[in-house]
């Protein structure tokens, strides 16, 4: 028997606590929710601050290069590298603050986090999806499926942690 305490050692190394410093000074500065930001960071690279995805999104919170450089330049950041770990979720926790603002909803936020906000916008105005700002209906299965699984990691590193 391994007992609760191996279980716990084994989901923490599956689910680490990296970067926990600066996850929680942006976490707190953004006020995002911590756990929604290691979600975030699980699923999209599994904290591999070298992932690269095959449309070019880098790094930790696999950010497109042209987003971040729109999120830079709104924050006056002039020098930043997105395989730079805290580059990264600086830039990643200021978009996902950003999404959540202006749609004030966490799931649409991540629909438009993964699939783009452009789609996410037409599938609000789309009635087979979306009605009065939410989305009842999210027509890409990938993103269907990312926004499950951050939900899910987020109660996961919610319990961890």
């Amino acid at each position: 028997a391994v007992g609760l305490f191996g279980i716990i050692l084994g989901l923490k190394a599956i689910y680490p606590n990296k970067y926990y410093d600066i996850i929680q000074i942006e976490s707190s500065k953004r006020n995002v929710d911590i756990n929604l930001i290691r979600a975030v960071i699980w699923t999209e690279s599994k904290y591999d601050r070298l992932a690269c995805s095959r449309v070019g999104a880098k790094g930790v919170m696999q950010l497109m290069p042209s987003t971040a450089q729109w999120l830079a330049k709104r924050q006056g950041l002039v020098d930043y590298d997105l395989y730079n770990a805290k580059d990264n979720i600086v830039l990643g926790v200021s978009y996902l603050n950003y999404l959540i603002e202006i749609y004030d909803d966490t799931l649409v936020a991540l629909a438009a986090y993964n699939a783009g906000p452009g789609n996410v916008n037409s599938w609000l105005i789309d009635e087979r999806y979306g009605k009065d700002g939410r989305l009842y209906c999210i027509p890409y299965l990938e993103t269907s499926k990312y926004v499950q699984k951050v939900f899910n990691t987020s109660k996961v590193y919610s319990w961890l942690y």
